[in-house]
């Protein structure tokens, strides 16, 4: 399929016009000439008849206006020779060729209207695109200072929690130690076996006998087992061993007598205190705090692991040595644990 000559666009042979000079097809529209209507065999399209004449069959002199004009009426005489028209030359081809040069305008006028239509659109759709575009910035920068407070807010949520934590750790501490203080006229005496029907003051009495403190029945304020109840077991049993006992005396100083005396009478054994089975080994202790308890015996389980020489308490307070030549060190929180001990160790 050809293209016309004037608009570049495919065309078909039923609304094809050529020119008889360059052989070139075009649209009727294109040249303006009406369909149905009758095309002259001879027939020139616009661009042969503005052609300059060709090298050689003019002469290169100058010539004057009145030889001008023979040339051009030799040229359009040659042209309808060649073309072999049967139709003489009239003064209407001027009035065609100027039909076809305002059909050329026309179109080229509704080309470039069509042109700044597609264009209008364009610029709508470009219109769109830039607001989608400044929209979708707005809300990048929204996001952006959204996530940016939420990290500010993250950062201060973190360090508030530390201080929460601080403030909850020493909360704890002040709690444990105002229990503590409350445990100051107590002692513990444990590895006693138990019997039905036992006095507990009594067998009280007879271990501070064993560790030489003098005791009557209104030094001691109370004096009862604690922990869940069981049968008698061998001392070698671990937590099968009897319950313990909690003394509490009347004055602070027997407290402080008793524990004295246990330190120095170390081995006192429950012989002479009238119960069955072989005598053993008691140990009277301070009365800790459920919270010191454990980080007491954590501490003394790493000191055994780690061979630290000494591990005790006094007043309620936890302390470790690693040797006679070594450090004191306070042990308050389980965290200490980690610093006194080593990190990893627990």
């Amino acid at each position: 399929m050809a293209k016309c000559g004037t608009c570049g666009r495919f065309l078909n042979s039923a609304d094809a016009v050529g020119c008889c000079n360059c052989k070139v097809i075009h649209h009727r529209g294109c040249v303006a000439i009406s369909e149905g209507t009758r095309v002259p065999s001879n027939w020139v399209c616009s661009n042969c008849k503005i052609k300059p004449p060709r090298q050689g069959n003019i002469s290169s002199v100058p010539v004057t206006p009145a030889q001008s004009r023979v040339l051009v009426s030799t040229r359009d005489t040659a042209d309808t020779i060649a073309c072999g028209s049967d139709n003489e030359v009239t003064p209407t081809n001027k009035s065609a060729e100027l039909s076809e040069l305002v059909a050329e305008m026309r179109f080229l006028r509704n080309e470039i209207t069509a042109m700044r239509s597609e264009l209008k659109d364009y610029r709508t759709e470009i219109a769109g695109f830039r607001s989608s575009l400044e929209n979708l910035n707005v809300r990048v920068d929204s996001t952006d200072e959204r996530v940016t407070l939420l990290e500010k807010k993250l950062v201060e949520t973190s360090t508030s929690n530390h201080s929460y934590e601080s403030i909850i750790q020493d909360l704890r501490s002040q709690i444990n130690e105002r229990d503590q203080d409350m445990l100051h006229d107590d002692v513990v005496l444990s590895g006693v076996l138990e019997a039905r029907g036992e006095n507990v003051i009594h067998l009280v009495k007879a271990a501070a006998g064993k560790l030489g403190v003098t005791l009557d029945d209104r030094d001691v304020v109370f004096a009862e087992r604690v922990g869940a109840v069981r049968r008698n077991r061998t001392a070698g049993e671990g937590d099968t061993a009897p319950r313990r006992i909690v003394v509490r005396f009347a004055r602070r100083a027997l407290r402080d007598d008793m524990l004295r005396s246990a330190r120095v009478r170390r081995g006192a054994t429950t012989e002479g205190f009238g119960l069955a089975g072989e005598a053993r080994r008691f140990y009277v202790n301070e009365h800790l705090t459920r919270y010191n308890r454990q980080i007491f015996a954590k501490a003394r389980d790493l000191g055994r692991r780690l061979k630290w020489k000494f591990i005790w308490t006094r007043s309620g307070k936890i302390f470790a040595r690693k040797d006679d030549n070594g450090q004191i060190e306070r042990i308050k929180y389980e965290s200490d644990l980690n610093r006194v001990f080593g990190s990893g160790q627990i």
